[in-house]
């Protein structure tokens, strides 16, 4: 199939997914989803589910932390007299 643009081969990489018949039309290398999580776990970096558990707890706690500390600091500048 010929592209507009001069575009012959290349490499789509993408977080959705691609029907099969869709790859089959095209002269590019398609890698979608469950592409990724197959390289993924062949070098075993895809993250199980305590590590998924782990990461979400943490996210949590830093939006919490993050959360706490802007209101320390908005309750700090009402207290402080701007003008001099």
């Amino acid at each position: 199939m010929e592209m507009q643009g001069g575009i012959e081969y290349g490499i789509i990489i993408s977080n959705t997914y691609f029907q099969e018949d869709l790859k089959d039309k095209f002269d590019y290398i398609l890698i979608d989803f469950d592409f990724l999580k197959k390289i993924l776990k062949e070098l075993e970096e895809y993250p199980d589910k305590e590590e998924i558990e782990e990461l979400i707890l943490l996210n949590h706690k830093n939006k919490r932390m993050d959360l706490i500390e802007n209101i320390k600091r908005s309750k700090k500048r009402r207290y402080i007299n701007w003008d001099y």
